[in-house]
C-alpha cells in the first residue's frame, strides 16, 4: 500500500527541517548551559578560518556597547545581555550583525575624526590670525641668567615690553626659547606668563625680572655657559577683565594631534 501525499510530504518537511538544522545550527540563549553547548555545536561546522571569523564577531555582537568598567560591576548582567543578543542567531547571521556594527562604528569613528579635524583647523587658523595682531604687544629686549637670592642662585627673565594694542592688558603670556646658536635642541623651551600689577595702558611699557620657579624647567639650564641666546614670544594677552583678549595659543600637543588625526583619516 502506497503512503499518502500528505503523510510523506509531512515526512519529507521534517526529514528537510532536522537537516536543516544540522547544517545551520543556531545559539540557544535559554541558559547558560544551553548557550555553551549550542555554541559548541554550532562551531564545529565552520572552517579553521570561519572560528576564526565567528569568535571576533561573537565579541564585537555580544560587548556592543558595554565597556570593561560595566562588565565588571556587573558582570552576570552583561552575560545575560549576551545571551539575549544571541539566542536564535546562525553562525552567518552573527558574523553578518558584527559586520554591521563594525561599519558603523568605522562611520562613527571617521566622523568625529573630521569633526575634530575641523575643529583643529579653526583653532589654528585662529591661532595663526592672533598672532599678527599680538604683534602691538611687542617684545623690546629679552634675556636670561642667574641671579643670587639669598642663600641661593635662581633663574631670572628680564623682558621689556611695549603694549601698542588699543586695550589695557592685565596679564601675559610668553613661550620662551633659550638656545645656543648652532645647536639643534635648545636648553629650555616653555611657556611662562606675568600677572601685570595695575595693568599696562595703551602706550605704556615696563620691564620685569621674573623669578621662575627654582625647581622648574628653566633652573635646568646650565649656569656655566655664555653663549645662550633667550628668545620669547607672545601667545597671548589678557584684558581688564582677565578674559583673553588676543590668543595665538596652539599647543604643541593640539598641532600633534592634528597631524595623527589627518594620517588617520588618509588610511
Amino acid at each position: 500500500m502506497k503512503p499518502r501525499i500528505p503523510l510523506l510530504a509531512a515526512f519529507l518537511i521534517g526529514a528537510l527541517a532536522l537537516s536543516s538544522c544540522k547544517k545551520n545550527p543556531k545559539i540557544d540563549g535559554s541558559s547558560d548551559e544551553a548557550f555553551k553547548k549550542s555554541a559548541e555545536t554550532l562551531k564545529a561546522t565552520l572552517s579553521a578560518e570561519k572560528k576564526e571569523e565567528f569568535d571576533r564577531a561573537v565579541m564585537a555582537v555580544a560587548f556592543d556597547g558595554s565597556n570593561l568598567l560595566e562588565i565588571a560591576a556587573d558582570a552576570d548582567g552583561v552575560k545575560r545581555r549576551m545571551r539575549d543578543r544571541l539566542n536564535g542567531k546562525s553562525a552567518v547571521e552573527i558574523i553578518e550583525a558584527a559586520k554591521k556594527i563594525q561599519s558603523k562604528r568605522a562611520e562613527d569613528q571617521s566622523d568625529q575624526i573630521s569633526s575634530e579635524i575641523r575643529e583643529l583647523e579653526q583653532k589654528k587658523a585662529a591661532a595663526e590670525g592672533a598672532k599678527k595682531a599680538l604683534q602691538a604687544f611687542k617684545i623690546e629686549r629679552s634675556r636670561f641668567y642667574f641671579a643670587e637670592s639669598g642663600f641661593s642662585t635662581g633663574p631670572v627673565i628680564e623682558i621689556s615690553v611695549i603694549n601698542n594694542t588699543k586695550s589695557a592688558v592685565s596679564r601675559a603670556y610668553f613661550h620662551g626659547v633659550l638656545a645656543t646658536p648652532g645647536r639643534s635642541v635648545p636648553w629650555v623651551e616653555d611657556e611662562f606668563s606675568y600677572e601685570i600689577s595695575g595693568g599696562l595702558e595703551p602706550g605704556e611699557s615696563q620691564t620685569w625680572k621674573l623669578s621662575p620657579n627654582m625647581f622648574g624647567a628653566w633652573s635646568k639650564a646650565p649656569k656655566d655657559r655664555n653663549d645662550m641666546v633667550f628668545t620669547a614670544t607672545v601667545v597671548r594677552i589678557d584684558g581688564s577683565d582677565g578674559e583673553a583678549l588676543i590668543n595665538a595659543d596652539f599647543s604643541e600637543k593640539g598641532a600633534k594631534r592634528l597631524l595623527e588625526l589627518k594620517a588617520t583619516s588618509r588610511k
